[in-house]
């Protein structure tokens, strides 16, 4: 408690110091800066190619983009003039090459500061409906599309006014605001959040050999991938969290028994209140359930990039499990579902136990073998299409 009193106390005197700065900082800077390289005729972010069945909330999302609007959210999420010392982008924290995150423990913000948690992946979005790890933002992706550019240590333009005042004051956005609205003059808060949300929703990772598989019962899998594949549904019950086709859980978050206690980041429970009898916030220590989905590219691993292979993030679910009141019930010997896919535990699962009335962390005791043969599984939800897809790519870079 002590410790996070001392954060607490760290992080609200850097907000009132950097808070100074980017009053400052707020008017466009003297800096020579790229334009964007664009093609003539704008990329199809409303795809062409045909989407699995399985994946069908991708369909629905997919039918509701407008090209030129997309392009208009390219050149914004990866145009460091959007940062109040035009540095800094969306691209800088969420690079196309890793799945769009990085393959750092913490991005670097502003004036050189390092953000307090692990950049997280957005692709596939139109899953979630809640973002960030704390889950904090809720009301949909147009209303979070611009708190990282508001937030003090990542982007520092507090002034949403200020966003809108230096987009009209660059050449370029003009004509795209014409194709993507009609007029040149249509540059608002409003369009720019609706350009960037319309990006975001684009980047779409459904060209896995799992989404190969899938319609003929995965007979492209080796054995080692399928013998993964049903520890990952069945023995150590991953699919209860990490639910297919996105192999997340639609934004809803889970502790899982990463530290001890009120120790360290609190999670959703540092702003949302869910208190028992006893005053204590069950919602300590929850974090948003990431999407396995391109997991080979994301690392380092959960909230705070704490874990650099999946291997020991395989090691903490096989052994390392703290025990603290407000585990997540999917991590608990004797654990039954009650919603979402059928779970048929082998008889050997960590789970087939009697229910127990103490929280006791669940120990799955994963072999050697078995992990190698779970991480065989991940992979096959690669995409490395996505990833190397120049319509995803930063238009800056030339």
């Amino acid at each position: 408690m002590r410790n996070s009193f001392k954060i607490f106390i760290a992080v609200t005197a850097f907000g009132i110091a950097s808070s100074i700065i980017a009053c400052k900082r707020e008017t466009p800077v003297a800096a020579v800066l790229n334009s964007p390289v664009l093609p003539e005729t704008p990329y199809a972010y409303q795809t062409r190619e045909p989407i699995p069945d399985h994946m069908s909330a991708l369909v629905f999302s997919n039918t509701h983009l407008d090209d030129n609007i997309a392009t208009l959210g390219r050149v914004l999420f990866y145009d460091p003039r959007l940062s109040a010392n035009s540095t800094v982008s969306c691209g800088s924290c969420h690079n196309a090459n890793y799945a769009f995150a990085i393959p750092k423990q913490f991005a670097t913000g502003l004036i050189a500061v390092k953000t307090p948690r692990n950049a997280p992946s957005i692709q596939n979005i139109t899953f979630y409906n809640s973002f960030f790890w704390d889950m904090r933002a809720s009301r949909g992706l147009e209303d979070m599309s611009l708190m990282p550019v508001q937030n003090h240590i990542e982007m520092g333009i507090s002034d949403l006014n200020a966003v809108v005042a230096r987009v009209k004051q660059t050449p370029y956005y003009g004509p795209l605001f014409e194709k993507a609205f009609g007029r040149a003059e249509l540059i608002t808060e409003l369009n720019i959040r609706t350009a960037l949300a319309q990006f975001m929703r684009s980047v779409m990772s459904f060209r896995t050999k799992y989404d190969e598989g899938y319609a003929t019962n995965f007979s492209n899998f080796n054995s080692q991938e399928l013998a993964g594949k049903q520890l990952f549904e069945n023995k150590f019950a991953c699919v209860t969290c990490h639910v297919p086709p996105e192999f997340s859980s639609n934004g809803q978050g889970a502790c899982t028994g990463l530290d001890e206690e009120n120790v360290g980041d609190q999670g959703a429970g540092a702003f949302m209140q869910m208190q028992d009898s006893t005053g204590f916030n069950s919602l300590n220590g929850v974090f948003k359930i990431p999407t396995l989905r391109n997991i080979a590219y994301t690392a380092p691993y959960m909230h705070d990039g704490r874990f650099a292979t999946l291997d020991q993030v395989l090691e903490h679910y096989s052994t390392g499990i703290k025990t603290v009141r407000n585990l997540d019930p999917r991590l608990q010997p004797g654990f039954t579902m009650i919603w979402g896919p059928t779970v048929n535990f082998s008889s050997d699962s960590p789970f087939n136990g009697p229910a127990s009335n103490t929280v006791t962390p669940v120990r799955m005791n994963m072999t050697a073998i078995e992990k190698a043969q779970l991480i065989a599984f991940l992979n096959t939800l690669s995409d490395p299409k996505m990833i190397s897809d120049v319509k995803y790519s930063n238009p800056f870079q030339h």
